[in-house]
Formats: structure tokens, C-alpha cells, sequence
């Protein structure tokens, strides 16, 4: 969840941060409109998602069990996610290292 909504220590903090930093140097007027329309945002989400996460069910609940499809779906998915982790191919790992150079202006 923390993730998703861009806090600290995540990727997504930083870069929305950085954003905002380049923004107060640059509009610092239009910089901090943004940073209340974000605050506001967290509001919202944090509201919508505290009660799904420590309130009440809103009705009867039952056990489901998962399909085989479901289970082989994320057998699949997990296997290959492993997979690539540890035997990444090499036009993979050339277009990841390309992509590194980029983004480092080598």
C-alpha cells in the first residue's frame, strides 16, 4: 500500500519528489499547488483504505477456494519471475544495461 501511494522509501517517493523539487526552483507558486492537490490525494486514499483494512467485513463472508487456473497462473508467474532473476538472457541484459547508460548520460 505504502508503495502504490509514493512514501518513503520507495522508488516512487523519490522521483515525485524530485519533481516537486525542480518545480519550487522553477514556479514555486504552481509547486506548492501541487504539493495540496497531493496531500489531499494521500487524504482521500488513506481514507477510502483504513476502513477496508481495520473495519468490519459489511456482510457475511464465506471461504473460497482457488481454481486450479488461479494456482497454475501464479505457479507460472512465480517460476518465471525466479527464472529471470537468476538466468536473465543476454539480449535482456544488454537492453538493461543500455537502458542504465541512458538514464546515467553515459
Amino acid at each position: 500500500m505504502f508503495a502504490i501511494t509514493g512514501l518513503p522509501p520507495f522508488g516512487i517517493f523519490i522521483s515525485k519528489l524530485s519533481i516537486l523539487i525542480a518545480g519550487f526552483r522553477t514556479f514555486p507558486v504552481a509547486a506548492g499547488f501541487l504539493l495540496f492537490i497531493v496531500a489531499v490525494v494521500f487524504f482521500g486514499f488513506f481514507r477510502a483504505v483504513t476502513p477496508m483494512l481495520f473495519g468490519l467485513p459489511a456482510g457475511p463472508t464465506s471461504d473460497v477456494k482457488p481454481s486450479g487456473w488461479t494456482t497454475w497462473a501464479v505457479a507460472v508467474s512465480l517460476i518465471f519471475i525466479i527464472g529471470m532473476g537468476l538466468f536473465t538472457p543476454q539480449p535482456f541484459d544488454r537492453l538493461l544495461e543500455s537502458a542504465g547508460a541512458t538514464f546515467l548520460g553515459r
